[in-house]
């Protein structure tokens, strides 16, 4: 239940780097990460600027990880989807800095019931989780900062919002 990538605004392609991610964290495709505090990857926090979303584990080459163990009779070159860092090989993430893209993000609540954030334009925070929108943090307040923009409700999913990254620490930390 991680932000799913849905589109790139202007059809702009997404802006993937390689990442060391800090240890003693479990990270999932589809988690947010920031790398500011330690200039490792880590686990989001609300109210932070946020770095990227996850789009692979991988080497240090930027190779994805296959599974270790592939289960007789499907695809033996599945790749990981989630991993606790410090794992041999695998401490190392494909994560998207761009606030161009458009996310499918889970929510933890009913969307809509705080600042309408089923509609266009309202802001809203990381949960805890790392992996969902925290639906009673949506704001339409000027000047009060939240990690993500959101575009409304997922079309194809109406447990899920449409957003995008509103507080990017690439382009909003200042010295």
């Amino acid at each position: 239940m991680a932000f799913n990538f849905v589109k790139t605004i202007g059809g702009i392609g997404r802006k993937l780097a390689l990442v060391k991610l800090a240890n003693s964290q479990t990270v999932r495709v589809g988690d947010v990460i920031e790398t500011y505090t330690t200039g490792l990857g880590v686990l989001q926090v609300a109210a932070h600027h946020v770095g990227g979303v996850v789009d692979a584990l991988c080497d240090v080459n930027g190779y994805s990880v296959e599974t270790s163990n592939p289960v007789a009779g499907t695809a033996s070159g599945v790749d990981t989807r989630s991993v606790a860092t410090g794992t041999a090989g695998i401490s190392y993430a494909l994560v998207d800095f761009s606030p161009l893209t458009i996310y499918s993000a889970p929510s933890t609540g009913t969307i809509g019931t705080t600042a309408t954030s089923n509609l266009r334009g309202a802001h809203i925070d990381i949960d805890s989780d790392k992996g969902k929108v925290l639906e009673s943090t949506a704001t339409r307040t000027e000047g009060v900062e939240a990690n993500f923009y959101s575009h409304g409700v997922d079309p194809n999913d109406s447990t899920r919002l449409l957003v995008s990254i509103a507080m990017s620490e690439m382009q909003t930390l200042t010295t």
